[in-house]
């Protein structure tokens, strides 16, 4: 028995000892197998944190590429506002403007201050400067000291401005400006003779004037040229007695709606009552046979009217136009057809030495 007990003593021990084995067998398996796995975030945060440490004392190349090569693609806002006003005014046109020059024999003019013009306008802007008006002075000096001198006043014009004159092209309008300025300062306007020159590089002010767009040419003539001169003027004259110049008006309608040999012979018309000053523009008007002769008479009389003011807006001189009224007295069609009176709704445009 006293055997018996031993040997089970025994087998206890071996079985506690067995146990012990297998708990600390358990704990060894436990950490390889679940705390070493979960440490291993832990070791991998450290390291990732030693990782900029190390950085910030040796940074490598690797690094330093991207930090370097962010502010040239992507600029901070900042720095990309403030030079914009600045790229607005570079890529803004400054205004252009032409001085006043006039270089010929025996005269040299020159200085900044020249005819300006509001954008689709013939008429100078005024008040003049002392110095523009210096230089007017000087250049009608310049003529009146030999009738054979011979000025050419050159009106510019961009191509895109409207043209509300009656010549060809507003820059022809403005040249007849300038010609009657001189010829108020005591110039004989039979030396001036007008040019024109589109100018598509010129570019307006905030205030759409362009700056500076007359140029002046001068020379002396001689005999022969006076001569040719005139010649060309009487034939003016005598074109527009043989062929008066016409201008159509609808029923009860008073517009003009020119053309462009109409404007041709406008322009002509202005020219020779600048050489000629004693000649008369006679505008008549005329009207079909339709409704009442006395309201015919007033119609007529009316377009007529509206005619001189329009040439006279158009830099004809006043004292230089006639108006006359003949109804439906002078017909040069058929009245009994609506073309026929659409052509005898009309006025006259010619020349006469004499006021009817």
């Amino acid at each position: 028995m006293t055997m018996g007990f031993c040997a089970m003593k025994n087998s206890t021990k071996k079985y506690l000892l067995l146990l012990i084995i297998l708990w600390i067998v358990g704990c060894l398996l436990q950490y390889l197998f679940c705390c070493r796995d979960s440490a291993q975030p832990v070791v991998a945060t450290a390291e990732t944190a030693v990782a900029p440490a190390a950085a910030t004392q040796t940074p490598p190349a690797a690094v330093e590429k991207p930090v370097a090569a962010e502010p040239a693609n992507e600029p901070e806002p900042q720095p990309a506002s403030e030079p914009q006003p600045a790229s607005e005014s570079q890529s803004a046109v400054a205004p252009t403007r032409l001085p006043f020059n006039l270089t010929a024999d025996g005269i040299t003019l020159s200085g900044e201050d020249n005819f300006n013009f509001v954008d689709s306008d013939y008429v100078p802007l005024q008040p003049y400067s002392q110095a523009l008006q210096a230089n007017a002075a000087k250049t009608v000096d310049y003529l009146n000291a030999s009738p054979d001198r011979q000025l050419t006043v050159i009106g510019r014009y961009h191509p895109k401005e409207s043209n509300p004159s009656v010549f060809p092209n507003i820059g022809l309008a403005r040249a007849d400006q300038v010609r009657d300025y001189l010829g108020s300062l005591g110039a004989s306007k039979r030396q001036i003779i007008l040019g024109s020159k589109p100018y598509p590089e010129a570019v307006s002010t905030e205030d759409k004037h362009y700056l500076g767009m007359i140029d002046l040419t001068a020379k002396t003539l001689d005999d022969d040229s006076l001569a040719s001169y005139t010649q060309s003027m009487e034939a003016v004259a005598d074109d527009l007695r043989a062929n008066p110049l016409t201008l159509y008006f609808k029923t009860g309608k008073n517009q003009i709606d020119l053309s462009e040999k109409q404007r041709q012979r406008l322009l002509k018309l202005s020219n020779y009552l600048d050489f000629n000053p004693s000649a008369k523009t006679l505008v008549t008007g005329h009207t079909d046979d339709t409704g009442n002769r006395d309201n015919n008479i007033k119609l007529a009389k009316d377009r007529a009217l509206f005619v001189t003011d329009y040439l006279e807006k158009n830099g004809l001189k006043r004292e230089q136009l006639a108006v006359d009224s003949k109804g439906p007295d002078v017909p040069i069609a058929d009245n009994a057809t609506p073309e026929g009176r659409a052509k005898n709704r009309r006025v006259t445009v010619s020349i006469s030495t004499t006021s009817p």
